[in-house]
């Protein structure tokens, strides 16, 4: 089973590859933007983090930056 981070800003995107996911067996989170995401990757380790590019107030470029840190 897979830790997976999705981190979408749109609630429909967001809800329906969390669902796909769970439905594979993982064990998935969400967050609706980058910040959301940030404090949850301090709180757990994920395996794998999806993220939307286009989000205010931090890209996913920006994102995925701050996890690798």
């Amino acid at each position: 089973m897979s830790k997976i981070l999705i981190i979408e800003d749109d609630d429909t995107m967001r809800e329906g590859m969390r669902y796909s996911l769970v439905r594979e067996g993982n064990d998935v989170d969400s967050a609706e933007d980058g910040e959301e995401g940030l404090s949850l990757c301090k709180k757990k380790d994920f395996d794998l983090v999806i993220t939307d590019y286009r989000m205010e107030p931090m890209n996913g470029i920006e994102v995925l930056e701050a996890v690798k840190k």
